[in-house]
């Protein structure tokens, strides 16, 4: 998996745009990761986007954590 992204992350960012200065660079890489969070789908989780996965993680911790309830 690791591999892939690192391949996606060439393709579509390192080998297509120039960046003069390293913080150029760091900036190019959040705008990148934002967009990929926001936006591609992930075919193991259903066709949903990373945000939409973390959401549901998420909401599904917040609710086992509500339920559980500690002996007195």
């Amino acid at each position: 998996m690791a591999e892939r992204i690192i391949k996606t992350l060439k393709e579509q960012l390192l080998w297509v745009r120039y960046f003069p200065t390293v913080e150029a660079l760091r900036k190019g890489l959040a705008e990148f990761a934002d967009l990929y969070n926001a936006s591609w789908l992930r075919e193991r989780h259903g066709h949903k986007t990373p945000n939409q996965i973390r959401a549901e993680h998420k909401a599904l911790a917040s609710e086992a954590a509500t339920e559980f309830k500690l002996a007195a």
